[in-house]
C-alpha cells in the first residue's frame, strides 16, 4: 500500500489534456495507469495489486507503468517517515503535465502537501482503493493487503540526463545501475563530441570510463587487434548455431543457413563499438536468446 496525492479537481470526472494524450513517449499501459492515478481525489491508497486487477494484467505491468511515469515526470515521490525519523516508505504525486524533480523538489518536496487539499479519506472512495476478494470470509477482509516485496523503489533519474535526446527508458536504466558521477563524465564527453548514434556513443562512454572523446586512429588499431586475435583463437570458420563465422581484414560476418544472405550479420571494425557488439552476438548465439 502506497499514499498518493492527486492535483484537485471538481466534479466526479478527470480531465485529460489533450497533450498528455499525444504523448508519444507514453505507452498505453502508463497512459492508463496516470488516467486511474489523476482519476483520485486529494489523498488516496494506492494498492498495487487491485490496480492490477482494473489493469487486467500483472503486477509486474503496473511495475514498468509506474516506472515509465516516474521516467517521464508525470509521477514523483517524496520519502515519508515514521514519528521517531525512521523511513517507511514513499508518498507517491501523479500530475496531468510532466513537471522535472528540480521543479517538483522546489515546488512540493519542502511543504506539506501544497496545492493537493486536504489530507483525508477521499470523497469517493470507489472499488479501487478498497481490496476486495473473492471469498466471503469476514475475517479475511479485514486484513490488509499483502505488501508486495518484488516491487522495486522508483528510480529517480539523474539530472545530468534530463536534457539529452534519448530514450525515457534508457534515461532510467542508466540512473539504476550507475553511480551519478560516473554517469555525468560520459556526458560531459558526449556533449564534446558529434556520434551517429547518441544512445550508443553514452553507453560505450560509461562502461569504458571515458575522459575524452576515443580517438579514432587508437579505436581502428583496437578494433584491429581484436581481429587479429579472433583469427588466431580459431574462431574463423566455427559453426554458431545456424551461423558460419568469417573473419576478414574489415571485420566479421555470421553467415546464416539460408542462401540467399538476408540473414547474415556483418559487423565493420570501423564502428566505435565493434567489439562490444560481437561478442554481444556471440553470446546471444550461444544461449540461443
Amino acid at each position: 500500500m502506497t499514499d498518493c496525492f492527486t492535483e484537485e479537481f471538481e466534479g466526479n470526472f478527470t480531465i485529460i489534456h489533450n497533450e498528455l494524450i499525444r504523448d508519444s513517449n507514453l505507452s498505453c499501459r502508463a497512459f492508463k495507469l496516470l488516467c486511474i492515478g489523476l482519476s483520485h481525489r486529494k489523498k488516496w491508497k494506492f494498492f498495487k495489486e487491485q490496480i492490477a486487477t482494473c489493469f487486467k494484467e500483472s503486477s509486474y505491468q503496473v511495475d514498468e507503468a509506474m516506472k515509465e511515469l516516474r521516467a517521464l515526470g508525470y509521477l514523483h515521490t517524496k520519502a515519508k517517515n515514521s514519528e521517531d525519523g525512521k523511513f517507511i516508505g514513499h508518498t507517491w504525486y501523479w500530475f496531468r503535465k510532466p513537471i522535472t524533480d528540480a521543479e517538483f523538489k522546489k515546488r512540493y518536496r519542502n511543504t506539506e502537501n501544497a496545492d493537493f487539499g486536504e489530507i483525508g479519506a477521499s470523497e469517493n472512495p470507489g472499488d479501487i482503493r478498497k481490496p476486495t476478494y473473492k471469498k466471503t470470509n469476514f475475517k479475511k477482509e479485514q486484513q490488509p493487503p499483502k505488501a508486495d516485496s518484488s516491487a522495486s523503489p522508483p528510480v529517480v533519474v539523474f539530472s545530468c540526463l534530463e536534457n539529452l535526446n534519448i530514450r525515457p527508458q534508457l534515461k532510467a536504466k542508466l540512473s539504476r545501475q550507475y553511480d551519478e558521477a560516473t554517469v555525468a563524465k560520459a556526458v560531459e564527453v558526449l556533449n564534446n563530441s558529434d556520434p551517429d548514434d547518441t544512445e550508443a556513443f553514452l553507453v560505450a562512454a560509461i562502461k569504458e570510463g571515458w575522459d575524452s572523446p576515443p580517438d579514432e586512429a587508437q579505436l581502428l588499431a583496437k578494433n584491429t587487434a581484436y581481429l587479429t586475435k579472433l583469427s588466431d583463437s580459431g574462431v574463423d570458420g566455427r559453426k554458431l548455431g545456424a551461423y558460419t563465422v568469417t573473419v576478414h581484414p574489415e571485420g566479421v560476418i555470421f553467415r546464416h543457413t539460408r542462401l540467399d544472405g538476408s540473414k547474415n550479420k556483418s559487423f565493420d571494425r570501423r564502428d566505435r563499438r565493434f567489439i562490444d557488439k560481437v561478442l554481444a552476438f556471440i553470446e546471444k548465439l550461444k544461449t540461443g536468446n
